[in-house]
C-alpha cells in the first residue's frame, strides 16, 4: 500500500496471509464473498483484497 491513492491508503483494500490455511483454499474462500479486486501472490504466498467501486479485477502474479 506504498503507492500515494492507492486502495491501501485509503482503507479499500488489505494484503492477507492466514496461518495454517493453505492459499488456494483461502483463495476459495474470499471468492464466495463479495471482494471486486483479488491478487493471487502465490511466490510472495498472500492475497490482495479489495472491495474497489470499478468492476471486479483478478490477477495472479
Amino acid at each position: 500500500g506504498g503507492i500515494l491513492n492507492s486502495y491501501h491508503c485509503i482503507g479499500l483494500a488489505a494484503d492477507i496471509k492466514v496461518k495454517d490455511i493453505n492459499l488456494i483454499t483461502l483463495l476459495e474462500i474470499c471468492e464466495n464473498i463479495d471482494f471486486t479486486g483479488i491478487g493471487f501472490y502465490e511466490k510472495k504466498d498472500f492475497l490482495h483484497l479489495d472491495v474497489r467501486p470499478t468492476k471486479r479485477a483478478r490477477w495472479r502474479e
